[in-house]
């Protein structure tokens, strides 16, 4: 039995991915020309807890392909059901994954 991605959803996980190696290429050329702390939690209330080292930059990449093999495994495990379902799912790893590449470029822009 091949277990093959359904041709319905090919293109959004193929667009995640890219969107995850995009994330992967900006952490680490931004790394070697980066402050030494960046902001990453710029949310946070108080000034000095919203800046951490720059090796936290990587946890978008981490999270990214955590985020995008997890799904796909549940891609694997739902491929019997709907394929609008499938659709709905795969769209919202994508747009997931935008939300993480505009979190990079604003930690990236902020610091430029």
């Amino acid at each position: 039995m091949k277990t093959s991605i359904p041709k319905v959803i090919k293109k959004p996980i193929f667009t995640a991915w890219t969107i995850s190696l995009v994330i992967l290429f900006i952490s680490v050329i931004y790394y070697f020309i980066a402050q030494p702390q960046l902001p990453i939690f710029y949310s946070l209330a108080r000034k000095s807890d919203q800046l951490a080292q720059k090796e936290f930059l990587f946890l978008f990449p981490l999270i990214s392909f955590v985020m995008n093999f997890t799904h796909l495994l549940v891609i694997k495990i739902l491929k019997s059901y709907s394929s609008l379902m499938l659709k709905l799912f795969t769209f919202t790893t994508t747009v997931l994954q935008g939300l993480f590449l505009l979190s990079l470029l604003r930690i990236v822009v902020i610091t430029i």
